[in-house]
């Protein structure tokens, strides 16, 4: 329902501000999916409680936030555990 509030000037706009990247990992927006006819675009993150729009996700992004269920003690608790264990150059 949220996504359908979203018009495609707002979309743009929003995608305009992000420069055209990902809010999270900065990856630029795909230009296409894996079909290739068909054009990728970034999702439209929202919050499951209020419905409020926070910006535009890749895919990656999106499920990766959505399956620590926006949780951010677990997602600091996840940036913890791999702070401990990466590598030192």
């Amino acid at each position: 329902m949220w996504a359908k509030m979203v018009t495609e000037n707002v979309y743009n706009e929003m995608l305009k501000k992000q420069y055209n990247k990902c809010a999270i990992c900065k990856k630029p927006q795909p230009k296409y999916s894996i079909y290739k006819w068909s054009e990728k675009r970034l999702s439209i993150d929202h919050n499951h409680s209020t419905g409020r729009i926070r910006g535009l996700l890749c895919s990656k992004c999106n499920l990766a936030i959505g399956l620590l269920k926006e949780d951010v003690k677990t997602l600091k608790r996840a940036i913890r555990y791999l702070e401990k264990w990466q590598e030192t150059a």
